[in-house]
């Protein structure tokens, strides 16, 4: 179904510029947690959901140095930089 609406020409680009403006920010956000900020530090989740593996096998790949990872505390955090450095070709 097509609805008309009668507006104002004033209204209209407003609404249009409402839209771009929320399109644009939902890109923005999008696209900035694309890329890689090589200084980034995760959390034990963040990193295991960002490698797409269990919290257990990350702890196993932590405990035979395949990855470093840094604490506070008790806290366990790993830099993304440390993950990319820790992938190798396997071919």
């Amino acid at each position: 179904m097509n609805d008309i609406i009668i507006t104002h020409p004033n209204n209209l680009k407003e609404m249009i510029r409402k839209v771009i403006n929320e399109e644009a920010y939902k890109f923005t956000n999008w696209f900035n947690s694309r890329l890689v900020d090589e200084e980034k530090i995760l959390t034990r989740q963040q990193a295991a959901d960002y490698l797409n593996m269990s919290l257990s096998t990350l702890h196993r790949h932590t405990k035979q140095c395949d990855i470093q990872a840094y604490g506070i505390g008790n806290r366990v955090y790993y830099k993304l930089k440390d993950i990319h450095d820790a992938m190798r070709a396997i071919n």
